[in-house]
């Protein structure tokens, strides 16, 4: 059996770059070292599929472009070179690995043939002749590549079946019944909830998780907080990730649109604050959402209480969500902060890098000493004797600090959240020296995003 496809270079290049982050090296399953190459009857077009069971990335071979009403259409970039073969296709799995060295060096602007030849003994090989060369590789059927999982969403089979379920389970309790409950309750625990459906503007999301991955936590004790947190809302989104030491929040009120259902309360019962859902996207997916999207210009969110699904024209994305219930942020954000202190956010950050050459190795911590129209930054290790200083000007712009006012820092992780502030001009916002700051844009346009600290043990010995 013989099948021959023909491929542009550049395009299906940038496919299999997409499915990097999802390709796993070390899997105890070979196949997931491939990806899945489909054709799709019903969009006319073939699909690369790449996926190490905890996430899915599927991708159109096509790339976006603009016709001349200014739509996007998808441009395909593989081809079936005999029509008729279209109906004897078998999908297959290709070394991903192998592939994409072999795509890098061809040359971008050509287009290449590839023949898929099995032979009567099960042998698989896959011809690519491209200008003046010619190159084979062995592939494999796709039989056992795993499937990508379907969400269940409001209203379709799986969701009335629950809610069958749910009102046999809820009948035999309240009659006092034990006969079936525990086979109906196994059933009802294996369909997920639906949860939310919303669309967003890229750039509104992409940007937020991407500097959000900055401050998540890496604890196996606390599966939680090794995620991005979406908490979404009736009418915005906030975008969430702590490691317990640095603090990130970003409140996203524009772009984003509800679509079929949202399921949340219209008010927490705990807190008497709106209803919301929490989506904890595990931190190692944010790699692969940004390098399938963007070139997206709306992303649609699909959530069910197990698994979280992203898609775009010609790119879907599914991933499973982390279990858990994320911790109340909003409590660990100071309320009263009487200090506030402005300065220049490129100013300091040179200071403390210069500064970090004298920190202790394993605290890496700097000390910052108000002295009223100052801060000196203070570090040293005294086992290399070693120590520096510098002052760094700042403008009081509210109530002034306490004289002495002396507090510790991690320098690593005040560089990490100075990174994420969009401007020059920053506020610090101070309570006391052993309660957490807040590093705030000093722009009332960009007061979205809140950052958080927790200070370190001066030692005053």
């Amino acid at each position: 059996m013989q099948n021959v496809i023909t491929i542009d270079v550049a395009g299906f290049k940038r496919i299999l770059d997409m499915m990097k982050p999802v390709i796993s090296n070390k899997s105890a399953l070979p196949i997931l070292g491939d990806v899945k190459l489909d054709w799709d009857k019903q969009a006319g077009m073939f699909r690369l599929t790449g996926s190490n069971t905890d996430s899915w990335l599927t991708a159109d071979c096509a790339d976006p472009k603009t016709n001349d009403d200014g739509d996007i259409e998808m441009v395909p970039c593989v081809h079936m070179l005999q029509e008729d073969t279209k109906e004897h296709w078998h999908p297959v799995c290709l070394p991903y690995a192998d592939l994409r060295e072999t795509f890098s060096l061809l040359p971008a602007a050509r287009r290449c043939t590839v023949t898929f030849d099995e032979s009567a003994d099960g042998q698989r090989l896959m011809t690519i002749d491209y200008q003046d060369g010619q190159m084979s590789l062995s592939y494999d059927a796709a039989d056992e590549y795993p499937e990508s999982p379907t969400l269940v969403t409001r209203g379709d089979d799986r969701d009335r079946r629950r809610e069958e379920l749910a009102a046999q389970v809820a009948a035999l309790q309240e009659q006092n019944s034990t006969d079936g409950l525990a086979t109906l309750q196994q059933e009802l625990a294996a369909i997920p909830e639906p949860i939310c459906r919303f669309r967003i503007e890229s750039p509104s999301l992409l940007g937020p998780v991407r500097e959000a991955r900055t401050c998540a936590a890496n604890d196996e004790l606390r599966p939680v907080m090794n995620g991005v947190c979406l908490d979404t809302f009736a009418d915005h989104l906030v975008v969430v990730a702590s490691d317990g030491h640095k603090f990130y929040k970003n409140v996203i009120e524009t772009g984003v649109g509800y679509l079929d259902y949202k399921t949340f309360p219209a008010l927490d019962p705990q807190t008497g604050e709106p209803g919301s859902a929490k989506l904890i996207v595990p931190k190692t997916v944010m790699a692969t959402i940004n390098a399938a999207f963007q070139q997206a210009i709306n992303i649609t969110v699909t959530a069910d209480s197990r698994r979280l699904q992203f898609s775009t024209l010609g790119v879907n994305f599914v991933a499973l969500c982390i279990e858990g219930r994320y911790p109340n942020y909003e409590s660990v954000i100071p309320r009263d902060n009487p200090y506030k202190v402005q300065m220049s956010r490129d100013t300091l950050k040179m200071a403390l890098r210069r500064v970090q050459l004298s920190a202790d190795g394993s605290s890496n911590m700097a000390t910052m000493l108000g002295d009223g129209t100052a801060f000196v930054i203070e570090a040293s290790n005294m086992l290399n004797s070693k120590s520096g200083s510098e002052r760094v000007p700042v403008q009081q712009t509210d109530a002034f600090l306490p004289q002495g006012f002396k507090i510790g820092m991690k320098i690593l992780s005040t560089l990490d959240l100075l990174d994420l502030l969009d401007e020059d001009n920053i506020v610090f916002y101070f309570s006391d020296p052993s309660r957490a700051f807040l590093l705030r844009n000093e722009s009332p346009k960009l007061q979205s995003k809140t950052l958080l600290q927790m200070p370190m043990l001066v030692n005053e010995a």
